[in-house]
């Protein structure tokens, strides 16, 4: 078969390849010979492949080695999705080894591969040298506080990587306080996730201090963190003072209204958060009426999530207020609020009065559309609205 490959003329061999998906033509038509690599490398498919979507395959370490040799000479493949298989600390070992080498890979999903705090401390060293990974999803592999020491490290000693995803790991308080601590001297990244990492109050109030001097960070995602009204507090004192962060994501945290409070008053000094998700975060009515009243003066908050946080028609009157004077918020999702058809409608007339708003999520309420000819009216009339049920 070899020996054909060295007679057949390209031409052929490109119509062979022409029948060959992309996975096949990286990951077993590579390293067969020397000529059929020289004829892969002008092939134009193989030139214009920059995605490689292998998750759900059940590769383990063996097969990450097989996948990582491929790709030490590969020049094109800029982004790999590996999320959900079997690699292991093993696999990561291998596909460290490429990165010393290869200078095209620009992100890197890993989500899910049980590679624990072994296979973090490979990546570690690895991204000491290499300067061309900017993201890197490291969610849900058993990353414990050992593990967010080598974290800390690739932030400390790594000037590329700009997008770093830690969600659903067992970081704790501990493993936080190292990687705030190494967020006070970053300079390069712009988004971290953090969730569902058994941060609670103290992980915040490290998270608090590091926000008080990083200049860098724009998205920080903390959801499921325990994180109560105290923690609630350090992180709206630091948004008074933090210029930067212009989304940050806190749903599924028991901050209360006294924690709504506080960044309800934050948002009077910030002038730079755009988005605040405060998804199943117990704010109720007294929460809803401290934004409702602050962001009458807000002028840069664009997005609000307040779903799950038992709004009711209750407080429709609250956001009512709010959309008569505010001219700066275009999304407004309050999902699972137990809205009944009667408050939908006075929120949509006041958002048409606003002029401003242009998604209204609805979703999950108790609202039923079939033969209401109020809302048949505004779909027709205001195209540019989306309004989600």
């Amino acid at each position: 078969m070899i020996g054909l490959l060295h007679t057949l003329p390209a031409e052929l061999i490109y119509r062979i390849l022409d029948n060959v998906d992309e996975i096949t033509l990286l990951l077993s038509c590579r390293n067969v010979c020397k000529r059929l690599d020289s004829i892969i490398d002008t092939y134009i498919r193989y030139q214009v492949l920059t995605k490689l979507h292998l998750r759900f395959n059940q590769i383990d370490s063996q097969g990450t080695k097989y996948l990582a040799k491929t790709l030490e000479t590969n020049k094109t493949l800029t982004t790999l999705y590996l999320g959900i298989n079997k690699l292991g600390p093993q696999g990561v070992e291998y596909l460290c080894n490429t990165l010393l080498k290869n200078q095209a890979i620009t992100t890197i999903e890993l989500e899910n591969n049980h590679i624990g705090d072994q296979g973090i401390k490979y990546l570690e060293y690895a991204l000491r040298h290499n300067h061309t990974l900017t993201t890197l999803d490291l969610s849900l592999n058993d990353i414990g506080v050992q593990g967010a020491q080598d974290a800390a490290n690739i932030l400390l000693k790594n000037k590329r990587l700009t997008i770093f995803m830690l969600n659903y790991n067992h970081i704790g308080i501990h493993g936080t306080q190292s990687i705030a601590a190494a967020l006070m001297k970053n300079d390069t990244l712009c988004t971290l996730q953090l969730g569902h990492n058994q941060i609670m109050d103290q992980g915040a109030h490290y998270i608090a201090a590091a926000l008080k001097k990083n200049r860098t960070l724009t998205r920080l995602y903390l959801e499921g963190n325990d994180i109560g009204t105290e923690g609630a507090q350090q992180l709206a004192n630091a948004l008074r003072q933090n210029q930067t962060l212009i989304e940050i994501h806190l749903g599924m945290n028991s901050i209360g209204s006294e924690g709504a409070k506080q960044f309800a008053n934050a948002l009077l000094t910030n002038k730079t958060l755009s988005g605040l998700f405060l998804e199943r975060c117990t704010i109720g009515l007294q929460g809803l009426q401290f934004f409702s009243e602050v962001l009458r003066e807000n002028q840069t908050l664009t997005t609000l999530d307040f779903s799950n946080n038992g709004i009711t028609d209750r407080g429709v009157g609250f956001l009512i207020n709010l959309l008569a004077e505010n001219r700066v918020l275009t999304t407004l999702i309050l999902k699972s609020n137990c809205i009944s058809i009667q408050g939908a409608k006075h929120l949509i007339n006041a958002i048409i009065k606003n002029k401003t708003l242009m998604t209204l999520d609805l979703s999950n309420n108790k609202i039923a559309t079939g033969g209401n000819e109020r809302f048949i009216e505004i779909f027709q009339t205001h195209l540019e609205m989306k309004i989600i049920f």
